[in-house]
């Protein structure tokens, strides 16, 4: 991995990386590793010991980092900086699934050149395998493609029936190649439940990653969420990745969350009614409405928020 790595990100010579993450978090195996063997050196910046972790910022800040490694929920943090004259030229995101809204936004804040990689890898899959580099066309998909597997890589995407599964049809991932780990510390019964035999490379084993993806006509693996989260209706099997792409793609609207809810008690002759504040259905779980017709939940809100203003003021 980290030969395959040296090669994407190191694009400088003795490439500088930051250390802003707890030392057991796996992304730092690319960030400690990748400079050292490529003559470069490591900015380490203390860890909290209370309050939030926003060492980012001071990575942003000091501006003295070539390439830099994190996840989706890091990038979050930068959308009040100034990033016009940043130094950082490569960066890797991974470890959750990253919407291309974020991806495009975080593009253009940043100087033309930036290259941003976004790695797909599970911690026994050595950390990234999967990779895609972020391009103007993937501004409009939902989330940034993984991509395509490493060199030293084999992907598959299967259906329940252990079938490989054609272009646009949902399935899980499964992982084989050099960087596969052999299982799981003294855990025999979980490591036989996810490293399991390789009907396409006998004698070999291949990793059930759990998660749900699939191949777009661009030869990319899309993720769109995990096996666990497939929901069933009237015997119908829905992937709620799929809804929120379609919400999504109605302009104006920014993020979608889809869930399913269950009402076993509910009839069909309750009246219907909808917050005259928010919108919220009456057929939403516990929801209650005042003679205003403002639900429960607009109220809590409310009474958070002001809390929230008073004790945190501004950053």
């Amino acid at each position: 991995y980290l030969r395959w790595a040296r090669e994407k990100y190191a694009i400088v010579e003795r490439p500088a990386f930051p250390l802003f993450t707890r030392i057991g978090f796996d992304l730092t195996v690319t960030s400690i590793y990748v400079p050292l063997i490529s003559g470069g050196r490591i900015v380490i910046y203390d860890e909290v010991t209370s309050g939030p972790d926003l060492a980012l910022l001071d990575v942003i800040a000091d501006n003295a980092v070539d390439a830099i490694k994190l996840t989706p929920s890091h990038l979050t943090l930068l959308h009040d900086q100034d990033l016009a004259q940043s130094r950082i030229r490569v960066m890797v995101v991974g470890g959750e699934d990253f919407k291309a809204q974020l991806a495009a936004s975080i593009q253009e804040r940043f100087p033309a050149g930036l290259k941003i990689y976004n790695e797909y890898g599970p911690t026994e899959a050595t950390v990234g395998c999967v990779w895609h580099r972020y391009e103007p066309v993937d501004r409009d998909k939902l989330s940034v493609p993984i991509g395509v597997p490493a060199p030293h890589m084999q992907v598959y995407v299967l259906n329940e029936s252990g079938q490989l599964t054609p272009q646009g049809v949902p399935g899980e991932l499964y992982l084989a190649g050099e960087s596969l780990a052999v299982g799981y510390w003294n855990r025999a019964d979980l490591t036989a439940e996810r490293f399991v035999d390789n009907p396409f490379s006998p004698g070999r084993k291949m990793y059930r990653t759990g998660d749900l993806v699939q191949w777009n006509r661009a030869g990319q693996l899309e993720f769109l969420g995990r096996i666990d989260q497939q929901m069933k209706i009237g015997g119908i099997r829905i992937e709620p990745g799929e809804i929120e792409a379609a919400l999504s793609s109605f302009p104006g609207v920014k993020q979608t969350v889809v869930e399913l809810w269950d009402r076993p008690n509910a009839t069909q002759h309750e009246a219907e009614h909808y917050c005259t504040n928010c919108g919220l259905h009456s057929n939403y779980p516990e929801a209650d409405f005042d003679d205003d017709g403002v639900c429960n939940f607009c109220h809590t809100f409310e009474s958070f928020q002001r809390k929230a203003e008073q004790y945190f003021k501004t950053l």
